[in-house]
Formats: structure tokens, sequence, C-alpha cells
């Protein structure tokens, strides 16, 4: 069709005469402006003169939609004492189908009273055009079923591609912010150290009675930790304890408030509160950070503890002191799998000699360990791969310490297809690998040898 939608019909299109018909009609959304296109619009506001204005005669109900040309007959006839139709786009067969019923059809937008005026008077609706393209073709009912099909398809095809990526962003940052956080405590134990002449704390030790420097033979006032000697003194704070990747940030406590625990935990001692962060994602290397057993005979231990002193420490630039606590807290439960060991430290030697029950990768020796070469030459071996589980978890009996750090991240592995832990080393800076990279033969980063051991110490 060539006629310009905004022009008037031919007079032999007309019928009955533009002079007989007083009002128009307006495909509006609120009555003020025509702004609706007229293949969606329910209902059509009929607008007459009155003095030297306009009045609102009444809404009529368009025909249902659908129906083709048919429905536009229909709409013909109920506007059938209207000289013109005003609307912000319709398409070519409800435009000819009013045409020839005599009804003026006029794409505008705007206020309706000025372009009231204008089809009153005979003024120039041209100034009221759409400025933009409507976007009306032949069919008047928006999207067709095949178009809304494409474009849902596309909306699926990109879903596809971009969720995996904005997944694998949100792994990413959660990675960078545990990587941080993990430099941070660590900045913060260098300078708690720094305070202490220079010597490392001690992974925990049990809380003493009021009074008394001396700690219990068991920890029955709580067990003081290292990351409670940090907040105590202000070193760090809660949050930079935490890693986003492990549930509520970290592990908890073995003895916390019971709203503390998570599902499947037990309270180690009712009433009893651990000197530890209530969420702790980390944990240290215990060949620098002793556990508590610093007399012999303290738990039976027959190669009592000692306290490091940084500077006596080898190549710092490649050993470990802090790394990750896994995600799942059952991988470091106790041997009833209730009770969450987060207090303990990890290191990667095994004793040599006869490797009898849980004491194979205990530091310290205890009584029944007398029949062992390391008792009395104190020798240790590494960890090696083959000691390691792929899966750890809470239900291997004897594991290696290794086995309790965190594999909690994605990105590049180079053994058994492992995610990715993060290590804190002595110098300062933080790398994320495999664990497997930290025990290799010719780069081993645990130590080059048991420092918070008294004794022979070698390593074989």
């Amino acid at each position: 069709m060539d006629r310009d939608l905004n022009s008037p019909a031919d007079d032999t299109t007309r019928a009955p005469a533009m002079q007989d018909r007083s009002y128009v009609a307006v495909a509006s959304l609120e009555g003020r402006c025509v702004n609706e296109h007229l293949g969606h619009a329910g209902g059509l506001w009929i607008f007459g003169p009155k003095g030297n204005g306009y009045e609102l005669i009444e809404i009529r109900q368009a025909p249902p939609r659908g129906g083709g040309v048919q429905r536009w007959r229909q709409l013909a006839d109920l506007l059938s004492d209207c000289r013109t139709l005003l609307a912000a786009a319709a398409g070519v067969s409800p435009v000819q189908a009013l045409q020839a019923a005599g009804i003026e059809v006029a794409i505008v937008e705007g206020p309706i009273a000025p372009i009231l005026d204008a089809v009153y008077g005979g003024g120039d609706l041209s100034v009221y055009y759409p400025t933009e393209g409507c976007g009306c073709g032949p069919s008047d009912e928006g999207f067709t079923l095949a178009e809304l099909l494409t474009v849902l398809a596309v909306i699926a095809v990109l879903t596809g591609i971009l969720l995996p990526v904005l997944g694998q962003v949100r792994k990413t940052a959660r990675a960078l912010v545990c990587r941080s956080n993990l430099r941070s405590a660590g900045l913060a134990f260098l300078a708690y150290c720094d305070s202490q002449n220079g010597y490392l704390p001690p992974a925990y030790t049990y809380v003493p009675e009021a009074g008394l420097n001396a700690q219990p033979r068991e920890p029955i006032h709580g067990i003081r930790h290292w990351s409670g000697l940090l907040l105590g003194s202000r070193y760090t704070t809660e949050d930079a304890l935490h890693c986003p990747e492990i549930p509520e940030g970290g592990l908890v406590p073995r003895n916390t408030e019971e709203s503390n625990l998570d599902t499947g935990q037990a309270m180690g001692l009712p009433g009893i509160v651990d000197q530890q962060a209530k969420r702790c994602a980390f944990t240290v290397n215990e060949v620098l950070c002793p556990r508590n057993r610093f007399k012999t005979g303290f738990e039976d231990a027959q190669k009592p503890s000692r306290l490091v002193q940084l500077s006596r420490v080898n190549r710092q630039q490649g050993t470990i002191l802090l790394t990750e606590w896994p995600a799942d807290w059952r991988i470091v439960s106790g041997p009833d799998l209730t009770l969450s060991c987060s207090y303990l430290p990890v290191h990667g030697f095994r004793s040599l000699g006869l490797m009898v029950g849980p004491d194979r990768y205990d530091l310290n020796m205890t009584a029944v360990d007398t029949e062992r070469p390391c008792l009395s030459t104190g020798n240790y071996r590494r960890v090696a791969p083959e000691d390691l589980s792929n899966v750890p978890s809470g239900s291997r009996r004897f594991p290696p310490r290794l086995d309790w750090v965190g594999r909690n991240h994605g990105g590049l592995t180079t053994r058994k297809n492992l995610k990715a832990s993060s290590f804190f080393y002595l110098d300062g800076h933080v790398e994320s690998k495999s664990v497997y990279l930290t025990i290799e033969e010719t780069d081993f980063q645990w130590g080059d040898k048991i420092y918070s051991l008294t004794g022979q110490n070698n390593i074989d």
C-alpha cells in the first residue's frame, strides 16, 4: 500500500461522510497520551468535543486478538461513529480495513488534547509523527510464535555460554579473597613473632587455671589456639581468618557454643569455649609451630617440643608456614567423626620404625614408640606422594597430616586432578597449587628439618 498512513483516505472509500462523525478513537495506555500500538490495545478511548475542549465519552473494548482481517472489520463496525483513530503504531491490515470503512488512521504520538485540536481543526498532524520507527509490519500481533521461539533459543544459547563463565569468575574471585586473607593472616603471624623476640607461637596449648602459668594435663579449661593469640593481641580480625570456599568461612573450634556448630558436630566440653577464632580457615606447619608437648612425659611424649626462632629457619622463601583447611570438617574430625579438630597443625613428615598405630605421623613420639629408630636417632622421612589420599575423608584411620590440607580451588593441577590449595611462605608470599607440588623430591617445602622438636631430627 503506497498511501501515507497519516493521510486521510480518498473520499470514495468513506461511508458514512466524515461530517456525520463526531468522535475520535485513541489507542492509549492511560488516557492522557497517544502511546499504544493498535494491535496491542485491549480498549479504545473515545473522545468528543465539548465547549472549547474535549471530553471522554467512553472506553470501548476492542475485539479479541486473533481472527486476522475479520477482527479489523469488527473494529471498524465498533468505531462507525468515529472520524479518526489515533495510534502510536498500526499494521497494514487494520489500516486498510478502517480506511475502507471511512475511518482515518493517524499514526502519531503525544498528548491527546493538542492532537485532537489538529484533527478537528484541520491542523498539521505531521508534528506528532513518531520520531522513531514503530517497528510495525505486516502483522499487528507483535511477535510471531516463530520469532518468539527464535528469541528464546538465542537466550538459551547465551545462558549456556555465560553461566559457566560467570561461575568460573565467581570461583576465581573467591580464590583471590582466600589468598588475600591467607597472606593477611600470615603477615599478622610474622608480626606477632617479631613481638616475641622472633619466636613463632605454638600451634596450640591448653588454657591454664587462673593464676597459673603451667598448662594442665587435660584441656579442662579449653584450648589456646594461635588464632586466639593473634586476635587477643589485635594483630588480625576474624574476617581475615576466613575463606569463602569453606562453609561459614572456616572450621569451628573443638570447644565452642552450640549455636556455632555445623550439622553433625558435637560439643567438645560443654560450657567451655576455646581461645580460637569462631571460624578459622587456616592451619600452621607443625615443623615451625609445635604442639603443646613441651615436657617429656606430657601426654606420654618422648621427644618434647620447643618454640622455634624464625632466624634459625633455613630456606624461608621455600618453607610453608600457613595453609588452608578443607571445606569438609569431617576430614579433620576425631575418631568418632563428631568433633572438629581444627586446633591441630599439619606437617609433611612420617616417622621411621614399626609404623604401627596412629603415631606413625606423630612427631613427638609416645611411649609405645620405644623400638623405633626415630626415638634414639631422630630419623624421619618426608611424606611421599603414595602416602597421600586422592580423596581424603574422615574415615581414613591413620591419615598423613597433608591429607588435611584444603583442596578448595580450581585451576591447573598436575597430579591426580587435585584442586589447588593456597600456601603462605615464611618470606611473606603466597602460592596456589596442588599439595603434591609441595612434596616433590627436589623441592620439598615443609622444612629441611623438624625445628619444633628437641634432640636429633635427621631427615632420611
